[in-house]
């Protein structure tokens, strides 16, 4: 039987992804590279292609209220079903890797692939024990990822960016990240 989770739970577990390092990093490196005026636009429109995205698989989920994998099946058969499956495998792992590699490189040790393997473990054992753990891993950890992103943003020297530039490679970049957290 699954257990339904409440609106506040889920929103901890999102928010989680969303604040998570490699996410802070992409939105710092447009702004490195575009400027403020430019990482804003582009990170609104790949949030904006993201939204019309939704739009549409929320037309999909309300006529059938089928799982993404469950809707490729629908649309497209069994090579839909192991498609779709597959990639969603596939960006999990990938996004799992560059956590990973973010949170052991954090540390500043040399040795970070080891340590890529032991908080992979840790993390890993700890999902074990099901999405209760995961909930309150995360109601822990979201406040904490809070109050660092408040003290970068206090702590971080201001500095002029001209360009208000804006890149499809980086639009591509947000719906990327945010696809995978």
């Amino acid at each position: 039987m699954s257990e339904k989770q409440s609106w506040w739970q889920l929103l901890a577990i999102q928010t989680g992804g969303t604040l998570s390092p490699p996410i802070l990093l992409i939105g710092g490196l447009l702004a490195e590279k575009y400027g403020w005026n430019g990482a804003l636009l582009t990170i609104a429109l790949g949030n904006l292609a993201l939204l019309l995205l939704a739009l549409l698989f929320i037309g999909m989920s309300s006529r059938r209220p089928l799982s993404t994998v469950e809707q490729a099946t629908y649309y497209f058969g069994l090579s839909g079903k192991c498609l779709f499956g597959s990639l969603m495998i596939l960006s999990v792992l990938i996004w799992f890797g560059i956590q990973l590699n973010v949170m052991s490189k954090s540390f500043r040790l040399v040795d970070s692939n080891l340590l890529n393997v032991v908080i992979g473990i840790f993390i890993t054992s700890f999902l074990c024990f099901g999405i209760s753990a995961v909930k309150r891993l995360s109601c822990i950890t979201t406040p904490l990822l809070a109050l660092a992103l408040l003290q970068v943003a206090f702590n971080s020297e201001p500095s002029e960016f001209p360009s208000s530039e804006i890149s499809i490679a980086g639009v591509f970049m947000v719906i990327g990240a945010n696809i995978a957290a």
